[in-house]
């Protein structure tokens, strides 16, 4: 049994347990949070997300703030197993909880990082682990939405500073590092992304990979 199966089925056994023996009265909170949110509410996008829209500027201002505000990164299993098994991740690597899709029974954990990601060093402002960093991560603050339009998070501060956002790298850095963390995006996903940024954006001459830029 690899640890992403034991991990698991830890998971569902603490949620059979809890509410097979647990009296109501004393029921308390487990070390590992169990939050069954479907899928369809966790892919929302909030007040702060925005669609990308030609003329947008952008830069990383290395200011680390995206690393100490009250965030849950989310992780997938991938992830999970490669943060375990690796000696410079885990030491610091903590799941916080494992969300659950009531309706798939399909499931990630992921961390908190009020008040500072610990992979942070505060004193450069650097991720420590930045070319292992986690998809959540290394995607910010850009999301693939599955309208296949690219929105942008108005709560970094690098927008409106810096060269004009490229939607077609976007798009390329999205999908490299959701193949990277074993995720699958969907044939007709991509193919609306890339017809909307045709429409909005215009065309390029052919669809370049992160290593090509």
């Amino acid at each position: 049994m690899n640890i992403i199966t034991a991990f698991k089925l830890f998971t569902e056994s603490l949620i059979a347990l809890e509410e097979k023996y647990t009296p109501l009265s004393t029921k308390r909170e487990p070390s590992v949070k169990i939050l069954k949110i479907p899928r369809r509410e966790e892919v929302e996008v909030g007040e702060e997300w925005k669609v990308l829209t030609p003329g947008t500027r952008w830069e990383c201002l290395k200011c680390g703030d995206c690393c100490r505000r009250p965030y849950r990164v989310n992780i997938t299993w991938v992830e999970f197993k490669r943060a375990t098994e690796d000696q410079e991740m885990r030491e610091k690597f903590r799941v916080d909880g494992v969300i659950i899709d009531p309706e798939t029974g399909l499931s990630h954990p992921f961390f908190n990082i009020s008040g500072g990601c610990p992979f942070l060093d505060p004193e450069t402002n650097l991720c420590t682990i930045y070319p292992k960093r986690f998809y959540t991560c290394a995607t910010w603050p850009f999301l693939l939405h599955t309208d296949g339009r690219i929105y942008y998070s108005t709560e970094c501060p690098g927008f409106g500073r810096g060269p004009l956002v490229d939607p077609w790298k976007v798009l390329s850095d999205i999908l490299y590092h959701r193949e990277r963390a074993g995720m699958i995006t969907e044939e007709d996903r991509v193919e609306r992304a890339k017809r909307w940024i045709e429409r909005n954006f215009g065309k390029k001459k052919r669809y370049l990979t992160p290593e090509e830029y």
